[in-house]
Order: C-alpha cells, then sequence, then structure tokens
C-alpha cells in the first residue's frame, strides 16, 4: 500500500497492539473498523461493508461502522460469538490537539470481562479463570471482575483442575503457552464456548508484583503456585482493563477437600443447575430451589449448589437458619418483602469502584441501604446462630447513604453528561450558575412575548437547537409584517424565515456558558462522590454478601415450607436411612396424580449396595436421582423431600445416567460409559456415593454382563461405597449370593388382563423381565411390529429353552467337522445317517479343537473376583481374538 493518511497511520499502530480483537476506532460519532475488521464484523453483525481512501486515490480499504449511542449492542453480540473488541477513544480535546487528535485503547472487552450487557445474566456469576501448573501442582485464580469476587485454589492434576473451572462456568481462561494444548485436551467436553488466551508468566517475584500494583489486596493463605495464577489473571485485568480494579480486595484460597466433589457429568446427569435436554435453567435443581429476591442471592445459591458443605458443623449452622424461617411464615414473608426492595449490591459497587455507575446507581444503592436496619432487625429476632452472625455486624452503610440523599437529585438522568444530577442547595456555585441560566430562559420567554406584540405576528416563536442556537422564528406567510431591519437573516427554510438579534446572541452567549458550566460542575462533583464511595467498597461488599446470604437463607425456608420439606439429620458416619423419598423436581412437575415415595437404606453392616431391576419407564432412574439429589441437598443446608431422613456426609457423587455418543471425538456410547466407569473406579472412596444406570449396555449380552459384574465386585469388595446400580441383566441377580453387603431390588408392576401398570415402587427381590415391548406399545409403534416383536420373543424363548434341555454336543457331520448343538439354531449341521454304518460299534469320539481347549484353560486360569473392570474388558477382547482367528 502507498503512503497511507495520517488517520490511517495512527489507527494502523493502534491496531498493532490489539492484534487479536476487533478494534473499534471511534470517529466522530461512530466506531469504525477497517481491513481484515471491517470484513470480519460486517459479516458477523450484518452491517453495511464499503470502503473508503487511505492514502492514494486509487488505494481504498475495507470499512464498516457502528453509532456511538448503540455500540454496546454490537459489543454484545460479538462477545456472545466469543470475540474480544478493543475499544479505542479521543483522549485529548480536538481545540487543543495538534495535528490527528490522539487516541488510545481506553478497554478490551472479552467474554471474562463483560461489564454490563445482555450477555451478561443477573443471577449467574461470569468468571474468568487463570491457570498455571508448577511442579505437578496446578493452580486456578478465578474472578467476576462484576462483583470483585477473586478466589484461588490448587490441584494435584489437570483432570481435576478442569472439574474446578467447570464448576465455576468459565467464560474464559487465561494460561501461559506452555499449558495452553494440555489444559484444552483436558477440558475437552467439559467446557463449551470458552475463549483461551495465552499470556506470558510475570518475570520476577510474583508475590512483590502483586504487592506493588495491588498493595490493598490481601493475599493471605497464597502459596507460590497460588500468587503464579493470581498474579497472572491480574496481570491480564490489568492489561486489558486499563482503570481501577480496587473492588479487588481479596482472593479467597480454599482447598477441594473442604466441598463436596461433582464432576461435570455428574452435574449434568443430575440436572443441577441446567436441563440435559436443552440446556435450560427451567426444569434444574436450580430453578426449583431458587425462590430468591435478588440477583446476588441467587448468585450465591448457585454458588451453594455447585460446592456442597463437608463440614456437619456448618451444614447444621445453615440448616437451623433455614428451620427459624421455615417454621416462622411471618418474620420469612416480611423479609421476603424488604429483600424485593434491595438492589444488586455486589453489581452496583462493582461499577462505582470501576467508574462506569451513573447517579441512577448511585440511587439504587442508596435505597438498598434505606432497607438495611430493618432486615437486620429481622434477623436478629429470627433465633439463629447463623442469622445472628449475619446481623451482628453493626455497619449498615448509613453514612454512605447520607451522602448519596444529599447530593444525588431524586430523578437523574441516565447520562453523566447531561446536567440534572445534583439536588438544589448542595453546592452554591452550583445553585447561582443554575440561577443564571433560568433567568436567562425568563428573559427568552419575555422577548418572544415582547416580540409577538411588536410585530402583530401571533406565531412568531423563539426556539433553540444544538447547530442555530436561539432564533427568532416567522412562517413565510407573515415574512411582510416583520418590520424592515429589525432582525438579521440567520436561515431559510422552505415554509420560514428565522431570525437573529444582538441581543439575542448576546443573552444566549450567557445561557449557554452557565449551561455549559453547570453540566463541567455537576459532572465534577458527582465524580468527586463517585470516588469517596468507591474508597468505601469493601465495607459494601461485606454488605452484600450478608444481604445475599439473608435471601438464599429465605429462599430454601420458602422451598422447605411449600414443599413439605424434613430437615435432614446429618452425620458423619456411613449409614443413610431415607423414609419416603420424593424426587424434588419430578415432584414439583407433577401435574397429575401423587409422586410415589420410596424408602432407602444403605448401612455399613447390612447393605452398602442395591442393584436394581426393573422394567424400562417404571422409575428406576427416577429412584436413584432422588437419592443422589437428596444427599445434595442436604449437605448445601437444604431440607429434603421426605418423611424422615439421616443423611451421611459424602466426598464425592458419581453418576452415570443415560446415554451419549462423543462422536466429534470418535468415541461410542459404550466407550463414554466406560470412561465414565473408570473414573469413578480410579477416585471414590468407601464416603462416596455412586450412581450408575443400565451399567454394561452398549455391548453384546455376555461382555455386558461380564463388565456389570466386574465393576459391581470392585466397587463391592475394594472400594466400599455407596451404591446404587440399575441393570437389565437379570441373571446378574445371583450377585446377592455371593456379595455380602449388595441386595436386590427391582420395581413393582401390576399385571392384570393384559394391562401392565409400573407402580414405580421399590421393593425387595429381583426382576424377571424389562416389559421392553410393552414400552415400544406405549410409544406408539404400529399393531404389526409389536406383534412380531412378541412373535420373535416367543421363538428366542423357546430356542433357548430348547437348547437348554438338549445334550451338549451330538455329533459331527459326515467327513468330519465343527461339533454342533441341538435347539433349531440358524447354523445347526444337517445330519445325513450312513446305511454302511456298523450300528453296534461304539460311536467314535468327537474330534477336539485345540484351541477350544486353549481358551477352557485361560477362562480357569482368570483371577476374575480380583480383576479391575478394565482388565475384565481387556481379557474379553484377548478371548474374542482367539475365538475369531
Amino acid at each position: 500500500m502507498a503512503k497511507v493518511t495520517p488517520m490511517m497511520e495512527q489507527y494502523l499502530s493502534v491496531k498493532a497492539q490489539a492484534q487479536d480483537a476487533f478494534l473499534f476506532f471511534r470517529l466522530g460519532d461512530f466506531y469504525e473498523m477497517f481491513f481484515e475488521d471491517a470484513v470480519l464484523a460486517a459479516r458477523e453483525l450484518e452491517i453495511t461493508l464499503t470502503s473508503r481512501g487511505a492514502g492514494a486515490e486509487e488505494d481504498r480499504i475495507p470499512m464498516c461502522g457502528v453509532p456511538y449511542h448503540s455500540a454496546e449492542n454490537y459489543i454484545a453480540r460479538l462477545i456472545e460469538k466469543g470475540y474480544k473488541v478493543a475499544i479505542c477513544e479521543q483522549v485529548e480535546d480536538p481545540a487543543e490537539a495538534k495535528g490527528v487528535v490522539r487516541r488510545e485503547i481506553v478497554r478490551v472487552v472479552t467474554p471474562g470481562t463483560v461489564m454490563d450487557g445482555k450477555t451478561l445474566s443477573e443471577r449467574a456469576n461470569n468468571y474468568l479463570a487463570a491457570v498455571v501448573e508448577r511442579s505437578g501442582r496446578w493452580a486456578i485464580a478465578a474472578c467476576d471482575l462484576t462483583t470483585g469476587e477473586l478466589y484461588a485454589v490448587a490441584t494435584e492434576s489437570a483432570a481435576d483442575a478442569a472439574d474446578e473451572l467447570a464448576v465455576y462456568a468459565v467464560t474464559e481462561v487465561v494460561c501461559p503457552p506452555y499449558v495452553s494444548d494440555r489444559l484444552k485436551e483436558t477440558l475437552e467436553g467439559r467446557l463449551k464456548h470458552v475463549v483461551y488466551t495465552e499470556r506470558q508468566l510475570i518475570a520476577g517475584d510474583d508475590g512483590a508484583w502483586l504487592t506493588e500494583r495491588f498493595p490493598a489486596l490481601r493475599l493471605d493463605g497464597l502459596d507460590g503456585t497460588h500468587r503464579s495464577a493470581a498474579a497472572l489473571l491480574l496481570q491480564y485485568l490489568t492489561e486489558t482493563q486499563k482503570r481501577s480494579l480496587g473492588h479487588l480486595h481479596e482472593v479467597r484460597v480454599y482447598e477441594p477437600s473442604v466441598y463436596m466433589t461433582l464432576d461435570p457429568f455428574t452435574r449434568k446427569n443430575l440436572e443441577l443447575t441446567e436441563t440435559v435436554r436443552d440446556r435450560a435453567r427451567k426444569g434444574s435443581l436450580l430453578e426449583m430451589l431458587d425462590k430468591t429476591a435478588t440477583s446476588m442471592g441467587a448468585r450465591l445459591l448457585r454458588r451453594w449448589l455447585d460446592k456442597p458443605l463437608m463440614s456437619a458443623g456448618a451444614i447444621r449452622l445453615r440448616l437451623d437458619a433455614v428451620e427459624a424461617l421455615q417454621k416462622n411464615l411471618l418474620l420469612r414473608e416480611d423479609m421476603r418483602e424488604l429483600l424485593k426492595r434491595v438492589y444488586d449490591l455486589e453489581r452496583l459497587s462493582g461499577r462505582i469502584a470501576y467508574g462506569s455507575a451513573n447517579a441512577r446507581d448511585l440511587n439504587a444503592l442508596a435505597a438498598t441501604l434505606a432497607v438495611v436496619p430493618e432486615l437486620m432487625e429481622l434477623s436478629r429476632g429470627a433465633g439463629s446462630e447463623l442469622l445472628g452472625t449475619i446481623s451482628g455486624d453493626p455497619d449498615d452503610g448509613a453514612d454512605i447513604r447520607d451522602w448519596i440523599e444529599a447530593a444525588v437529585h431524586p430523578e437523574p438522568p441516565a447520562s453523566t453528561r447531561e446536567g440534572g444530577l445534583i439536588r438544589d442547595g448542595y453546592d452554591a456555585h452550583l445553585d447561582k450558575l443554575r440561577e443564571a441560566s433560568k433567568s436567562g430562559k425568563r428573559w427568552i420567554a419575555e422577548l418572544e412575548q415582547a416580540e409577538r406584540e411588536a410585530t402583530g405576528i401571533r406565531s412568531l416563536k423563539i426556539g433553540y437547537n444544538k447547530v442555530f442556537g436561539y432564533y427568532i422564528e416567522v412562517t413565510r406567510a407573515n415574512l411582510g409584517m416583520v418590520p424592515e431591519g429589525r432582525y438579521e437573516r440567520k436561515q431559510t427554510l422552505a415554509a420560514a424565515e428565522r431570525y437573529v438579534t444582538p441581543e439575542l446572541k448576546e443573552k444566549e452567549a450567557l445561557i449557554l456558558e452557565a449551561e455549559e458550566k453547570m453540566v463541567d460542575l455537576e459532572y465534577g462533583i458527582f465524580q468527586q462522590l463517585r470516588e469517596k464511595i468507591a474508597a468505601e467498597i469493601p465495607r459494601l461488599q461485606r454488605l452484600a454478601e450478608r444481604l445475599a446470604s439473608l435471601d438464599a437463607i429465605q429462599s430454601l425456608a420458602s422451598v422447605a415450607a411449600a414443599n413439605r420439606y424434613v430437615r435432614p439429620d446429618v452425620h458423619e458416619g456411613f449409614d443413610l436411612d431415607i423414609e419416603s423419598g420424593r424426587h424434588p423436581v419430578v415432584e414439583s412437575v407433577l401435574t397429575s396424580g401423587t409422586f410415589i415415595a420410596n424408602d432407602t437404606r444403605l448401612t455399613m453392616d447390612e447393605t452398602r449396595a442395591l442393584l436394581i431391576t426393573g422394567p424400562n419407564m417404571a422409575g428406576k432412574s427416577t429412584y436413584m436421582r432422588q437419592v443422589a439429589l437428596i444427599m445434595i441437598m442436604a449437605q448445601i443446608g437444604s431440607f429434603v423431600p421426605a418423611k424422615r431422613a439421616r443423611v451421611p456426609i459424602v466426598d464425592r457423587v458419581f453418576t452415570r445416567i443415560g446415554a451419549a455418543d462423543d462422536l466429534a471425538g470418535g468415541q461410542s456410547t459404550f466407550m463414554v460409559e466406560m470412561q465414565d466407569i473408570q473414573t469413578m473406579i480410579a477416585k471414590a472412596t468407601e464416603k462416596s456415593l455412586v450412581v450408575i444406570d443400565e451399567l454394561g449396555r452398549g455391548t453384546s449380552t455376555g461382555e455386558g454382563m461380564a463388565i456389570a459384574q466386574a465393576v459391581i465386585e470392585h466397587l463391592h469388595e475394594n472400594v466400599g461405597c455407596k451404591t446404587l446400580v440399575s441393570t437389565h441383566y437379570h441373571e446378574l441377580a445371583h450377585l446377592e449370593g455371593s456379595l455380602r453387603y449388595l441386595s436386590n431390588a427391582c420395581m413393582a408392576v401390576k399385571e392384570s388382563g393384559g394391562q401392565v401398570t409400573f407402580l414405580r415402587k421399590l421393593v425387595s427381590g429381583a426382576a424377571d423381565t424389562s416389559y421392553g415391548i410393552y414400552c415400544a406399545q406405549l410409544a406408539g409403534l404400529p399393531d404389526s411390529v409389536i406383534d412380531r416383536a412378541y412373535a420373535l420373543l416367543h421363538e428366542f424363548e423357546a430356542n433357548a429353552e430348547a437348547r437348554a434341555a438338549a445334550p451338549a454336543v451330538v455329533g459331527a457331520a459326515a467327513g468330519g467337522g465343527k461339533p454342533q448343538r441341538r435347539g433349531g439354531a440358524p447354523d445347526a449341521a444337517i445330519h445325513q445317517l450312513d446305511m454302511f454304518a456298523d450300528w453296534n460299534a461304539a460311536p467314535p469320539a468327537p474330534k477336539r479343537d485345540p484351541r477350544a481347549d486353549e481358551l477352557v484353560e485361560l477362562v480357569k486360569r482368570a483371577d476374575v473376583l480380583n480383576m479391575t473392570p478394565i482388565e475384565a474388558m481387556n481379557f474379553l477382547f484377548e478371548l474374542k481374538k482367539k475365538t475369531l482367528s
């Protein structure tokens, strides 16, 4: 390209600083994009692509733009698609600029640093995370920039780090190049639509850098690995946000072991925060439990569900608080009504610290602070230790509320540069300017009346616009009535003429000067107030945490009262005893009939594992899910759907429920299942709960049963955890006789007159059929298909009975060959009798197949009881290869 214009030269130098982002380059009332940015943006935003000259006349470059006032919507659309946007603004007064006005990037918006807009969910956090690996340990620092939350945790493996990132549901991950590929590979399938950003680690001492750049940031409990992750995260935020991060005042370090571990597959299978079918919040456990009145309460409740507690003492404190509100309807309703008047204090604090809060935000803050004293008074009278602790802090932010109410106008505009922000009487100089502006406008009104009387033109009016200022307008029909030389012509319109007078121009200058000074002065006063409040952000964040806790507790209490939930007896032993347990979500959406409750009893000395058989559609999966959900609900401090529940603390819940191909990864349903099973076997402990639905499906019957039995035996003998397994392999019911702590159970079925009724009741014993064809009939398959299926089933059963009753071997075909079995098998040989045979002679011995002998020996030597599932699968694979060779 030939030599470019000075403006384009400036653009190229700025763009070099943001190669991985769209550059929104401010030109007048538009943000313009050029070159590849323009081509891609025009396609993604569906806006017009044009061109402009960049230097020589023949050099034209692609260009597109979006209006300044509506840029937020376009930025949000790009962020939703996973892009980044660098915003470039004028940073000097054009009147004082020499040459091209200086422009700089003032902020880079990324998926993890969105502060407002439609991409930001009010009831969920938006986390950005940094991940580093040092000496085999993986550290994560996760931050929600909108609320100021900053967490740090270290794990022992990349897989554990990936599980933690899945808990935070991060939208962007920052990591050093040496971690990037490994992390992406490990995260595959756990996180969707994540932006990966590579950044080099801080050179030198991480702790010294953090202390120098963030002197007010509390770093208690951070080791070297934690500090590296926190430094990488804060370095990235400093580079992209280019403004104060004063609301990040504490890094909260925790150990993974203080919370129950829930891997992404378990969260998905149990539909804790979103449904499997359409990934919607509606229909999830969170949606059912969430009766919060505030956005920050909703976010806290989700964090509780994401990280159930492992401390019995902490769980009981939370249960005490829920019980206090559950039993007191009037107190709970009063608290809820007050909470409805509370704004999102966490995100208000973030915007104040960020410098983006307007006057309406400050009024929302004052309105929230006005509610706090009464809320805390209610909390103090609830009779709960936890609620007493929440209300025990005397700081209710009354002084901050007074500052706002004294200064900010009760009905300010949305913009901070339009005036009307500050109350009358707050600043004497501002009051004088306002009076000057008002008197000038009164003079204008009086002039208009005087001119109408002097000219006799009743339609004469004095107007104003930003381009021409004040003017006297006379319609064309009345132009003959204007005295000669009375006015100076200023503008000609199709239907009127506009004029000015020297006096009008003089007054205009005074009015506009006063208004300009007013706007600047008001903005300056507002900025000072906002900065004064920003210094109090730690106080506001502590208050927000207390209010969010009150809201989350009242939500759990409201749900418990409305749904007849009971307080669980949480203990640190093994035994689980649930009387009349129910599935919380299924019960809440049931429109007809009553939910059939079921008991569950798993004990260290009697039954540690249940092998559940029975038909499709009879409720096996619902039952197993409800047990897992009740245990999770108990550990977040919630009442549970049961008549009585004694619940042990579990360290992990594993679930394998439903079919799930990973076609992109080249893995079948069976392989995905085996990988899930491998994770369970590797990580389950005696304090875990394992739930497996339809174990062993996806392969041949023999191999499926072998794997299922091997897995059950391993969990029973080597792990000893609480286990719920459902299967259609009724043959596995014999395990009850050989495994001491395993019991059979099935879903009850009633048959009457050819009709089948699923009672959805768990009973002892094993089922002997799955009613699969009946379920196919319920699904609406044609009668011809159903009839044919029943006929084939009877034929298969008859053949099986015949094979079972017949001798194993009946001889060989003439001329020798492979021994054949009776029973009508499709490949059975037709034998020709030999008319010259000696019928008195003993029959010849059948020829032995040496490969069969080898297989028999391999099976005899196999130590089935001590095989792991993977070893069992490999063993079967080797046997099959030898059979086919």
